[in-house]
């Protein structure tokens, strides 16, 4: 299409530049006419015809005007048909003419028109020949009706005259067509050149904006490694300018770590170069990737080289980065486990090649979780901060400390060259100073914090032991002394694995006793100080193992959150909770108030608990305003907000709710203006010692009038004798729980308690056993 419309286009300029000529021509010829008729009898009609030639002419002549300024577009189909008809009427006067004047002229006069005529035509034809049809049509326009004025004569002169007009017509034919294939193939060629140009010159452009605008930087040099042009990327990597590098020799560059890969060209071999560079007119070392080569003539001689440098000082600042990020804890800046182990496993070569002894120092923050939970995933980084700075104080250049995620941190200790006996002694003079500098108190955004660690350690010594054993042995240490009263050290010894797979062992079997309903829930009876009657139950969780026997709860709830079962457990206990007091319900006795159940944390943290409890609540005919939930302190500390809206939409579905353990927690006493509680219970850690310790006395009255005054019930726990009964009951105390009514004893026999309540009797004390301590 662009090749058609370009060949087009140079046939209608080609055209339009010889119409001045082909006008003039047809000015001149005329004008002879005129002079050679000038005195005949027929130059009347010779004036008339030529006359409307010039006519004709001079509107050629406008045309050819119009179209040199652009009025009229030479190529549109006006243009054309301006072009054509102009043409036609021009060639057809001289056509008519010939047919009016040949016939009546005398031999020599029409042997001189004919001619006049065949050489006005010819060259006609010439300046059309870039249209090979527009120049026939000319061409014969005129010359047949002169060959038909010819054949008319019938003498033997104007037959000479026709024969050779026979052939000339031919012989110009024949010219035409091949005048006007030239110039085709001339046009085609002209097109290609262009083409090829423009090419050349879109490469051109392309190149110089590459060269210019490449983030990389470009430089020519010739063989005598001088300079000879570059590009803005190159003299900004080495911190000059342009100006400053052309005509610079390379031979005389300051940092000669280069010059080796820019010669390579001279043997007509590429170069290259990576690593450091100092810059020119500049302190500032780049580190830089360089790589050149030879440019060659036509005829194989070196002209010269080109160089490209790219600038990888920030990739490899970011190179070294991500490998820092990768060996380091984000939030201590510690060494991570990779780089731990890394570092243990060459202490491990040492201490074996060099027969001396090591040791891994396995430390866990205690309770760190209830400063989260408490106050906040913010302390509680902020914290790790903090204890990983004053760790970093304690130790030698050589030690490593690490923190493995949470509140984990290992300290390796190697290269201890001295006795057996000696690095048990310097291991312990670490541990004591760690225990010593983590029991100062820690001021963290208003918060006072004291935090106590648990340390397992493990000795290496020339036994070909692996990394990961010596840190698993740590680890089951550190656990041990968790187990054994935390805020303590505890070295490694071979039983401590036992104990740890008993864990794990247990671990798997409450799983196994949560999906085989192997638990029980038991419940203890909350009375009324006003009639001593039972009024309501709280749900209690039992395990008794048929291998090991009872399990204390405070055993299965740290299993189930170390084990991370507890969201699992609390379903099973609210399950089986509403399973009985359903059934009860359903029977009509006991006639309860509410059955209260404890929930923990991370259940209350479950983003669809809401929506979980009206489930499973609507599956029951329970009242909803007969189930308690309790809850404690550190669950309002947590997410506060989060916690009272999940509160307020469990208490629009009637669901009490009751704060557990009231005053022993973190929290402060405006919770209670804040919350939409229904019950407070008071920890038996005051109740037990309400008759003998004044202090417990008066905050036990104080929790009552503050719950008077937001009128909220008060249960308090833990009542064992009759003497703390009637001492409540003197305080303005309504509700108690404990073993001067009942233990925790399992629905049948709470049944018990209860319909001997009915038949009139008093809350029955139960005897306790030995698993009830």
């Amino acid at each position: 299409m662009v090749k058609d419309s370009f060949i087009s286009k140079s046939r209608t300029d080609l055209l339009f530049n010889n119409l001045p000529s082909a006008i003039t021509a047809n000015f001149l010829v005329s004008s002879v006419l005129i002079f050679v008729f000038r005195n005949s009898d027929f130059l009347n009609r010779v004036l008339f015809y030529v006359i409307l030639i010039w006519i004709v002419n001079i509107g050629r002549i406008i045309l050819y005007l119009l179209a040199r300024r652009r009025i009229i577009n030479k190529y549109s189909s006006m243009g054309n048909i301006l072009y054509i008809a102009g043409l036609v009427f021009s060639s057809g006067l001289w056509g008519l003419l010939t047919l009016i004047l040949l016939p009546v002229i005398d031999s020599a006069t029409g042997l001189f028109l004919s001619i006049l005529l065949v050489g006005f035509a010819t060259g006609g034809m010439i300046n059309l020949t870039a249209n090979f049809y527009l120049a026939m049509l000319y061409l014969q326009m005129i010359l047949l009706p002169l060959i038909g004025a010819t054949f008319f004569h019938h003498d033997q002169f104007y037959l000479e005259i026709l024969v050779t007009l026979l052939f000339y017509d031919a012989f110009l034919i024949f010219l035409v067509s091949s005048l006007s294939g030239q110039i085709s193939q001339n046009l085609r060629l002209k097109l290609k050149n262009l083409m090829n140009q423009e090419k050349i010159r879109l490469n051109e452009q392309r190149f110089e904006a590459i060269f210019k605008e490449a983030p990389i930087g470009i430089l020519y040099y010739d063989k005598d490694l001088v300079i000879q042009n570059c590009n803005e990327s190159f003299s900004g990597i080495l911190k000059t300018t342009t100006d400053k590098l052309i005509g610079l020799s390379m031979h005389n560059l300051h940092d000669q770590r280069v010059v080796p890969a820019l010669t390579s060209i001279l043997k007509k071999e590429t170069g290259s170069y990576e690593g450091p560079y100092h810059t020119l007119n500049s302190d500032i070392d780049i580190v830089c990737s360089l790589k050149t080569s030879p440019v060659i003539g036509s005829e194989g001689e070196l002209i010269g080289g080109v160089c490209i440098l790219e600038d990888n000082t920030e990739k490899e600042g970011i190179l070294n980065k991500i490998e820092y990020q990768a060996f380091h804890d984000s939030l201590t800046d510690l060494p991570n486990r990779q780089l731990l182990i890394d570092r243990l496993k060459q202490a491990v070569k040492a201490a074996h090649r060099h027969h001396h002894r090591g040791a891994i120092l396995f430390l866990d923050l205690d309770k760190f979780k209830l400063v989260n939970d408490t106050m906040g995933h913010r302390v509680g980084d902020l914290l790790l901060q903090e204890v990983a700075l004053r760790l970093i104080k304690l130790l030698r250049e050589e030690d490593t400390i690490a923190r493995l995620g949470g509140d984990e941190f290992v300290i390796l200790l190697p290269n201890l060259t001295g006795s057996a006996n000696e690095t048990v002694v310097f291991t312990n003079l670490v541990s004591n100073k760690i225990h010593e500098t983590l029991a100062e108190t820690i001021v963290i955004e208003n918060y006072n914090i004291q935090i106590s660690t648990s340390i397992g350690v493990y000795i290496f010594s020339k036994e070909n032991h692996s990394a990961d054993h010596i840190l698993k042995s740590a680890d089951t240490a550190m656990y041990n002394a968790k187990e054994t009263g935390r805020s303590r050290t505890s070295f490694y010894h071979s039983s401590m694995d036992e104990s740890m797979l008993n864990q794990l062992v247990l671990e798997q079997e409450l799983a196994s006793a949560i999906n085989n309903d192997e638990l029980e829930m038991f419940y203890q009876p909350i009375v009324s100080l006003e009639n001593q009657k039972i009024v309501a139950a709280e749900a209690l969780l039992r395990w008794d193992h048929k291998e090991r026997g009872f399990i204390s709860p405070e055993s299965i709830i740290q299993t189930a959150e170390s084990s991370g079962q507890i969201v699992a457990l609390g379903d099973w206990i609210i399950n089986r909770v509403f399973s009985d007091y359903n059934r009860w319900f359903e029977d009509g006795s006991p006639a309860l108030e509410y059955v209260s159940i404890n929930i923990s944390i991370k259940q209350i943290m479950q983003a669809d608990f809401v929506k979980n409890m009206k489930i499973k609540m609507n599956e029951t005919h329970i009242p909803h305003e007969n189930i308690v939930l309790e809850i404690t302190e550190s669950i309002l500390i947590s997410d506060f907000k989060n916690t009272v809206k999940k509160i307020m939409e469990l208490q629009d579905f009637g669901v009490q709710f009751a704060l557990d353990d009231f005053g022993t927690g973190y929290s402060s006493l405006s919770y209670l203006k804040r919350l939409p509680l229904n019950k407070l219970k008071i920890d038996r850690f005051f109740t037990c010692n309400l008759l003998t310790d004044h202090d417990d006395y008066i905050l036990i009255k104080t929790i009552l009038s503050i719950a008077q005054h937001f009128n909220l019930d008060v249960i308090a726990e833990g009542v064992e004798e009759k003497s703390q009964v009637d001492k409540l009951r003197s305080m303005g105390c309504f509700y108690y729980q404990g073993y001067f009514c009942s233990k925790p004893v399992p629905p049948k026999e709470f049944l018990l308690l209860f319909e001997d309540q009915s038949r009139g009797s008093a809350a029955v004390s139960v005897p306790l056993s030995a698993n009830d301590l």
